[in-house]
């Protein structure tokens, strides 16, 4: 490992040892047949790009430690939206034209994938194959065991995946492989903080999930967790309502004085609903009026940029001057992080030059 390899390392490490280390939540809703994904992302810091991923792509995994670890090769097959605050090809979650959403959490059970000679992706990275690569859940589900994922970070994530017709499922590493539940082991298509089956225990000594205690309104994992299983199963679709409101109500219910994004995907409709700590009117991205050709360039957009409504037109080309502005601002927020601005400015913010279009 190179002395920047491990600079970083130790600079990713302590991003988790902030106070507040992303306690999200997510859920999907069933709107007859139209599902919507909604995502609070709570953490300390706020910005972050809107980026426009393409298709036919070919890229290899980064990896930190490269020792012993053979890199992801793939070529992507679906363009893709992702909110992204560490650097581009790290999204925090996103939805591609297929209509697949892969949202990210942590958890606290942190256990790793022993090397076995798989192709080995980073825990972030895994999003953005999971978008490049498939149209479905259960694409995403059988194809999950293909790859070895690194908790390069420092920290364990799970993942709440949903698609088109509202098939979900809970993935996250246990054991040192994934455990997901889906379907029949699925009562409820929410996500927090704790394992799965850790919030559905709980779930079920609560009031109206076959317990006596009442459904607690702290900010806790499990709480939040319940609130929003609730909220949930108490959803009533029509063509009177609006699902995409409901869900921002429900995101609502559970945000925390550190939510810094909430976000609603229609999935069905192929649009993204986001608003921001900072930007609070409601701001949306059409996928179907976007370019995913990667013989155009890739766009961005700033989260906390100026409008409201359609701002599909808004997006920008990338630069790389963009991507390191994004992650010299997240590290500068934070004094412990400062020390790593350089490295971090040079080997996240160039890696997405080794991406390569691959279209005829």
């Amino acid at each position: 490992m190179t002395c920047q390899h491990r600079l970083m390392l130790t600079m990713l490490t302590l991003l988790v040892l902030a106070p507040a280390a992303h306690p999200c939540t997510t859920f999907v809703l069933d709107d007859c047949g139209r599902p919507v994904f909604g995502r609070n992302y709570d953490w300390s810091v706020e910005d972050a790009l809107v980026i426009v991923n393409k298709r036919d792509v070919m890229k290899t995994a980064f990896l930190l430690d490269p020792l012993g670890n053979t890199p992801a090769i793939w070529i992507s097959k679906y363009g893709s939206v992702t909110f992204n605050q560490i650097s581009r090809e790290y999204p925090c979650g996103g939805m591609n034209e297929a209509g697949l959403v892969v949202e990210v959490m942590v958890v606290g059970q942190k256990t790793k994938m022993p090397q076995d000679g798989r192709p080995t992706v980073n825990n972030l990275q895994w999003v953005q194959y999971q978008l490049d690569n498939f149209a479905t859940a259960a694409e995403v589900l059988a194809e999950c065991a293909i790859l070895r994922v690194v908790d390069d970070a420092g920290f364990a994530l799970h993942y709440l995946v949903a698609d088109r017709k509202g098939n979900a499922a809970a993935m996250e590493v246990i054991d040192g492989k994934f455990v997901c539940h889906t379907g029949i082991t699925m009562p409820v298509k929410v996500l927090a903080n704790d394992t799965y089956e850790d919030h559905v225990d709980f779930m079920k000594s609560c009031a109206g999930f076959g317990g006596k205690e009442p459904v607690p309104n702290d900010t806790e994992s499990l709480s939040r967790f319940v609130r929003a299983a609730r909220a949930v199963r108490r959803f009533m679709p029509g063509p009177d309502k609006s699902a995409v409101g409901a869900a921002f109500r429900i995101l609502d219910n559970v945000r925390q004085g550190h939510t810094m994004w909430s976000i609603v995907y229609d999935i069905a409709g192929k649009r993204i609903h986001f608003h921001t700590r900072s930007r609070t009117a409601e701001r949306m991205v059409d996928l179907a009026r976007l370019d995913f050709s990667c013989k155009t360039p890739v766009r961005v957009l700033d989260i906390n940029a100026p409008g409201e409504g359609d701002v599909t037109g808004k997006f920008a080309d990338y630069t790389l001057e963009a991507n390191r502005r994004l992650i010299q601002s997240v590290f500068g927020q934070l004094d412990f992080l400062k020390p790593y601005q350089a490295v971090a400015s040079t080997m996240l913010a160039a890696y997405p030059d080794t991406t390569l279009c691959a279209a005829k």
